[in-house]
């Protein structure tokens, strides 16, 4: 019994053990693979907002403007055919220009400014007849008119007798009123027709935007009428005026809402449609040529039945969920063929975020082709990213690439089967162009085979629908712009991306293989020894590279600075003693184990001054991985030391190698 109970809790401590690996397992995968999915998501939800957004369910099978139907289009429905939204709208403004703003007189306001000046007639007449002293009489003037000056009202009171002046007066001023006086004419509202409709509380009636004054036009065309009023002073018909202007006030207001009201019922009676679509009717024949007409209709279809089958959230969503769901298998499956056949280069997240930016690019720049009404197509420059692709990494990956980001741009172009061809097989041409170029001259070879492969693959799928060659020869035109400029961005583009994202390409390589580089030629003055043991190395390596399937040049080229750090004390290296004294006799084991294992950190740190690719400082770490430095540890064990202790000592710190053409240089260097 207790040797079972033992047992029980072995087994399970053991599947507790297993639960907490596969929870560790998971999370690491979780860290490993997370942020690449949602980078794949990412510019797949971004490129899926190239669409048309007015148009949720981009039908495939209807033709566009200028093309010709291949199976006949029937109405599933009734619907309206739509008009242009540059139709629609000039049709509105048309319709506006019949607008007439209203304008409606306040006829209380007028009673209120007559009744008035009317008070203070009778107030100066009736003062004008008490026994009181003129003082006496401003005083209670004033009192009842605060408003007013005393001078104009001595001036009133001493002008005579008012009878005469007042109807003259009264006359003018409801004549002005009765018009109509407004605040101010510059916030009237534009009126197309120059017209404005007046109420005045009986009837309506149609008046000139110039005969609306407001209150300082009101109080000038006063002022002119009063200055021909008989038998009275210039001050007396100064205090008057300064009498109405106290009391003048507008009249005549904007009726902003009841003019909204008519803009409405306007705009509501201009119809958003031209004709009707019976269902069951046909809107374009097999064989037919779609023109404005035709057009016109299957886009309205296309409308109708978005805003018919789109009524909620979900089923809004629903075609946007589609495109990306589209949009991510391409980008999946690169990411898979990265994944199994690329490790090295799925790795590391700038690499696919480099690839990611270029397909976003290459998206964006089909999408705005795909906008203008003069651009073809078969310029969307998908050989750049080809041969960037196959420079920066290899064929394999230029080759898949191609394939994938032609996939994406054929669905921008609603499913084009023509562009998807043409771009894969151009840009195929393209990659296995530039597979071997190894000097930036070299690139007139892309240049010629880009051309000619767009030329003649345009010429073919062009040729299938029965154009004229009239009709096709501006398509190979447009063809042959792009193949010849493609490979020439390349080379601008090359140096920014291997900058960039920290990639090392075959071009600069080979620059780098220039034995007369600045840190070569030091070497072969200041360590003649290690720098002809490099040269032959390299020439191992290379030969070694080329046997298993690896990078020879970069074998090459890491070989040629693996050991630069030796640079510094060359007189400490065997190869550069050149009939020299061994300086390592007279040192300890522990101190030329320090030495030796200086040149590594000391070449790391020359790299970095030179601004070699880390790819190549990699070399220089790698090359003697986490090797015993054999003699001068079987040198120490026999001074007396103790091996299990001092073996760490006599180690390189490393890291191992971690590509094959690294582990090619170190096994050379063995």
């Amino acid at each position: 019994m207790k040797l079972n109970s033992k047992f029980r809790k072995i087994g399970k401590n053991n599947r507790k053990d297993r639960r907490k690996r596969q929870e560790s397992s998971l999370a690491r995968w979780w860290a490993q693979y997370l942020s690449k999915i949602l980078l794949g998501l990412g510019v797949a939800i971004l490129i899926s907002l190239l669409f048309p957004k007015q148009i949720p369910y981009y039908a495939t099978n209807l033709p566009l403007f200028g093309e010709v139907a291949t199976e006949e289009v029937v109405a599933p429905f009734d619907f309206y055919i739509l008009k242009e939204a540059s139709e629609y709208k000039a049709e509105k403004n048309r319709a506006l220009e019949a607008l007439v703003p209203v304008l409606k007189l306040d006829r209380q306001r007028k009673a209120k400014i007559l009744s008035g000046f009317r008070s203070f007639i009778t107030e100066v007449e009736r003062h004008q007849a008490t026994e009181l002293t003129p003082e006496e009489k401003i005083d209670q003037l004033h009192r009842s008119f605060p408003r007013l000056e005393r001078k104009d009202l001595a001036a009133i009171l001493e002008g005579g007798s008012v009878g005469p002046a007042t109807d003259f007066i009264s006359f003018w001023l409801d004549s002005l009123l009765q018009a109509g006086i407004i605040a101010n004419s510059a916030e009237l509202p534009s009126s197309p027709a120059g017209k404005f409709e007046f109420h005045n509380g009986e009837k309506a009636r149609l008046v000139l935007r110039e005969r609306v004054l407001d209150v300082e036009a009101a109080k000038s065309l006063l002022e002119r009428k009063l200055s021909a009023l008989p038998a009275t002073s210039s001050s007396f018909r100064r205090a008057i005026m300064g009498v109405i202007f106290s009391l003048l006030e507008p009249d005549l207001f904007y009726e902003e809402t009841q003019t909204e009201r008519r803009r409405q019922q306007i705009l509501a009676a201009v119809k958003e449609y031209k004709g009707v679509v019976s269902r069951g009717e046909v809107v374009v024949s097999a064989g037919e040529k779609v023109g404005p007409e035709a057009a016109a209709k299957l886009h309205s279809l296309i409308q109708t039945k978005a805003r018919i089958e789109s009524p909620s959230l979900l089923k809004a969503l629903f075609p946007f969920a589609g495109r990306v769901l589209l949009i991510s298998f391409p980008i999946f499956f690169l990411g898979l063929f990265l994944r199994f056949f690329k490790p090295r280069i799925f790795e590391k997240f700038t690499n696919l975020l480099l690839m990611v930016l270029l397909l976003l690019i290459l998206s964006i720049i089909a999408h705005l082709l795909n906008q203008s009404d003069f651009l073809s197509k078969y310029l969307v420059p998908l050989a750049i990213v080809s041969m960037l692709l196959t420079i920066l990494f290899d064929l394999e990956v230029g080759l898949v690439a191609t394939l994938v980001f032609s996939l994406v741009v054929g669905q921008l172009y609603r499913f084009d089967l023509e562009l998807v061809l043409v771009s894969a097989l151009a840009g195929t041409v393209a990659a296995f162009s530039v597979r071997e170029v190894r000097h930036r001259s070299r690139f007139y070879r892309p240049i010629l085979y880009t051309s000619l492969a767009y030329v003649v693959f345009i010429y073919v799928m062009e040729s299938f629908k029965l154009k004229a060659p009239v009709e096709i020869l501006p398509q190979c035109a447009f063809g042959l712009a792009n193949g010849f400029l493609s490979p020439i961005l390349t080379i601008g583009l090359l140096p920014f991306f291997e900058i960039a994202f920290g990639l090392t390409t075959d071009i600069t390589l080979l620059e780098l293989s220039d034995l007369n580089r600045p840190l070569l030629k030091r070497m072969a003055l200041e360590a003649p020894g290690t720098y002809h043991h490099s040269i032959m190395m390299g020439t191992l390596a290379e030969a070694a590279a080329k046997e298993i399937g690896a990078n020879s040049l970069l074998a090459r080229v890491g070989a040629y600075y693996h050991d630069i750090g030796k640079m510094l004390k060359p007189e400490y290296f065997v190869e550069n003693l050149m009939g020299s004294k061994n300086k390592h006799e007279k040192l300890a084991p522990s101190m030329s184990a320090l030495i030796l294992e200086a040149h590594v950190k000391e070449g790391r740190e020359l790299a970095k001054k030179a601004k070699l690719p880390k790819v190549v400082s990699d070399f220089i770490e790698q090359h003697h991985g986490t090797s015993l430095m054999a003699y001068f540890y079987r040198k120490a064990i026999d001074q007396g030391a103790d091996p299990a202790e001092i073996e760490s000592d006599f180690r390189y710190p490393g890291p191992k190698p971690a590509f094959k053409e690294s582990a090619i240089v170190m096994l050379a260097d063995s």
